[in-house]
């Protein structure tokens, strides 16, 4: 069972991944200026928002779980792992900030596209990266 819970949880971390990669591919056709490109942009992006929200959903379900049932609790993780707890907490509070300014970015409202486009960049991303980083140190 716990196999299939960490391919379960594994699955989520590469569906949120996938997301930011593909913002980054998405920010580099906009900056383009390409009209046709936005129109995909807007149909394409909630989309890919949704895979992002199912894959956060599973770590969120598929983590805790695999903290009880492999390592009986928290206490027998390394203290590194709380770190790697941390870039997850704000990585979920960085996708709730997006998601708090995705009905007006794509309504056209530039403020809040630039201020998805900061919080995936200064937020979402590096906290997804971190804690990866922290979740290899811990698990080594």
């Amino acid at each position: 069972m716990n196999q299939a819970l960490l391919v379960l949880h594994l699955l989520g971390i590469a569906m949120g991944f996938s997301v930011s990669f593909a913002n980054i591919v998405f920010a580099g056709l906009l900056a383009q200026g390409q009209a046709e490109d936005l129109a995909t942009f807007r149909r394409f992006m909630p989309r890919m928002a949704s895979m992002g929200n199912i894959g956060l959903v599973l770590i969120w379900v598929t983590g805790p779980i695999l903290v009880f049932t492999k390592y009986n609790g928290f206490g027998g993780l390394p203290g590194i792992f709380h770190v790697k707890l941390l870039f997850v907490v704000l990585l979920t509070l960085g996708v709730g900030g997006i998601h708090a300014s995705m009905r007006k970015a794509m309504a056209g409202d530039a403020a809040a596209n630039a201020r998805i486009q900061f919080i995936g960049k200064a937020v979402t991303f590096p906290s997804a990266l971190a804690a990866l980083v922290f979740a290899v140190l811990s698990f080594k």
